[in-house]
């Protein structure tokens, strides 16, 4: 059922972490990559997952059961655009762009390049 579940989140949009056979998974960059096609994630919180993820803005927590998922999954869905334009916005912090201009700017006041 949860495998139905997870495809059902893929197909609308939603990006899904579990663990797979008892593996706890802490692949935000997975995630990171999700949020920059504005979906919104529900994931467990292990690992850096909720250095990237915020919770109840850019996805939902849940402790990896088929019923935590079925209630993540019903709060996204009624929330989705909230959640897809929150989920966005917060992978563009990550764009290596912007992270390489924002470090370029630091330097340049630092060193005196410009």
């Amino acid at each position: 059922m949860r495998k139905l579940l997870l495809t059902g989140c893929y197909a609308s949009g939603i990006f899904a972490l579990y663990d797979i056979d008892g593996e706890r998974l802490k692949q935000s960059q997975t995630i990171l990559e999700a949020m920059s096609c504005s979906m919104p994630i529900i994931s467990t919180d292990v690992g850096g997952i909720p250095e990237v993820v915020r919770f109840g803005q850019d996805g939902v927590k849940t402790d990896g059961t088929e019923e935590s998922i079925k209630v993540a999954l019903s709060d996204v869905i009624k929330q989705y655009d909230n959640y897809s334009m929150s989920a966005w916005e917060r992978s563009n912090q990550y764009d290596y762009r912007i992270v390489n201009e924002v470090v370029l700017r630091k330097l340049n006041v630092q060193l005196g390049w410009f």
